[in-house]
This record gives C-alpha cells, sequence and structure tokens, in this order.
C-alpha cells in the first residue's frame, strides 16, 4: 500500500515540475514571433583620411537611424578598428550621435577623430527610451575600409606611376 502511494506522488511530482504545462509553451512560442528589428541600426560608416603638412589625419564618420516608431534619447555606436595586415584590434571606442534625440524614421550622424586607420566594425548600438529604460543592439558589422579626401598631396602634386 505504501509502495502505490508513493508511486502516484512521484508520478504527480514529475508532471507538474518536469513537463511545461501548454500555456507555458504556447508563451514561448508567441515571444519568438513577436521579435521585432532593431529601433536603432549604423546604416553607413566610412574612414576620412586627409593629409595636412605631412600628417595624416583620420576621421570616422557615419550615420545611425531610428527604425522605431518612437523617438530615442542619446544614442551611442560603439566601434573597433583592425588593422589591415594583422586583423588585430589597433583601437576602440564610442561616437555620440547628433541630434542627441533622434525622433521616429530620423537620422543621425556622428563624427570621431581617429589616430589611424583600419576595417571599420561596428559592435554596439546603445540609445535611451523615453520611459528612461536603457536599450542596445549588437550590430556587429563590417563596413568599408576608407574614402579618399581632398588632400595637399593630391591636389599640390598629382601622384607618378
Amino acid at each position: 500500500m505504501a509502495n502505490l502511494f508513493l508511486y502516484s506522488t512521484l508520478v504527480a511530482l514529475q508532471s507538474s515540475v518536469l513537463l511545461p504545462s501548454p500555456a507555458l509553451s504556447s508563451n514561448v512560442l508567441l515571444a519568438k514571433k513577436d521579435k521585432k528589428p532593431p529601433a536603432a541600426v549604423v546604416t553607413e560608416v566610412e574612414i576620412l583620411k586627409e593629409n595636412f603638412a605631412d600628417t595624416w589625419f583620420y576621421t570616422l564618420r557615419g550615420s545611425l537611424k531610428n527604425q522605431s516608431d518612437a523617438s530615442i534619447l542619446t544614442p551611442l555606436v560603439y566601434y573597433e578598428i583592425y588593422s589591415e595586415e594583422t586583423d588585430k584590434i589597433i583601437e576602440a571606442g564610442t561616437a555620440e550621435i547628433t541630434p542627441k534625440i533622434l525622433t521616429a524614421g530620423t537620422t543621425g550622424r556622428f563624427q570621431n577623430e581617429l589616430n589611424t586607420t583600419g576595417k571599420i566594425r561596428i559592435t554596439l548600438v546603445q540609445w535611451q527610451q523615453v520611459d528612461k529604460a536603457i536599450k542596445s543592439h549588437k550590430q556587429m558589422q563590417f563596413f568599408p575600409l576608407e574614402t579618399e579626401g581632398a588632400t595637399e598631396e593630391e591636389a599640390g602634386n598629382p601622384s607618378s606611376p
């Protein structure tokens, strides 16, 4: 008699603890279906390379688009610069977006001075919502290398073959 009681208790315990309820399973499936695209995405990035008085200057420029239906506040872009030869990180940083408030569907721009050039990888975009919640999007995307700017060398001396 005691074994029958123990067996029925174990079966009841096993079914309530180990097996998820159908209601829980349907909630998980609904959560996966409702996944939205990120609210803020970097759409373009370039490194502007300029030579003034035999010194090279590098400027990281780009734009960020607010794809959400609401405004986003104080967006930040996290980036890494990789060496062209070794594929190792040689510089990393953050760039602030202007304007600091992006309304729905608008685009903001960023610009940062760099010490070197290389391959650009946008790693993270972070922003604050109107309700003060901090949100982020791991973009993890490489962008084209560099764009030649108007340099003194090009303007004064045409390059020889």
